[in-house]
């Protein structure tokens, strides 16, 4: 079972956020592989800090979209994530943008993530995962977008892995929670 997962931070230690989430998500979903870091502005609600954006492929036991979901929700809790400003500046935003080949449309759950294809910062960080040549085979991505997500210089991998090793996830230690990882 392959899940992936965007992560989006724009408020405080922004890389710290990024950090805590995915060793949490670790925690609920076992063995991840992440992307590298990536800045960009805010869209939609643009009068906001910039964020940044990575994503990260788990591989959990079986589990259904709705168990899924609830596991990120579960995480963005924890961290605090308040939903006051529709589309505004949070600490922690995860969203569910594949779960297998699955195709959701339910009330409250769209899978894959109905904006994804639009979003440089969300597709950007997906080439860099193991999960792309599949995915890019199956789905249309575009090739540019308006706004450019861009590699935060100094975080290759999040400070996580080595983003040119395609290791496989059979061989993979799950990554430490460890917030220093991702450096100042």
């Amino acid at each position: 079972m392959s899940l992936v997962v965007g992560l989006g931070s724009n408020l405080g230690d922004r890389r710290a956020n990024l950090a805590r989430a995915l060793g949490l998500l670790q925690g609920r979903l076992g063995p991840a592989r992440a992307s590298r870091v990536y800045e960009s502005a805010a869209v939609d609600l643009e009068d906001q800090p910039p964020f940044l954006n990575m994503a990260a492929e788990f591989r959990p036991p079986p589990m259904g979209p709705r168990a899924a979901l609830g596991s990120l929700l579960a995480v963005e809790r924890a961290m605090g994530r308040e939903r006051t400003v529709p589309k505004g500046p949070r600490t922690i935003d995860l969203d569910l943008l594949f779960l297998d080949d699955l195709e959701v449309r339910e009330e409250g759950l769209v899978v894959p993530h109905p904006r994804l294809f639009e979003r440089s910062f969300v597709v950007r960080p997906l080439a860099d995962l193991p999960c792309w040549p599949p995915l890019s085979r199956r789905h249309r991505f575009p090739d540019s977008f308006g706004t450019e997500a861009v590699p935060v210089a100094g975080a290759p991998g999040a400070g996580l892995q080595d983003p040119d090793k395609k290791a496989s996830f059979e061989s993979l230690e799950p990554l430490s929670g460890d917030l220093r990882l991702l450096g100042p």
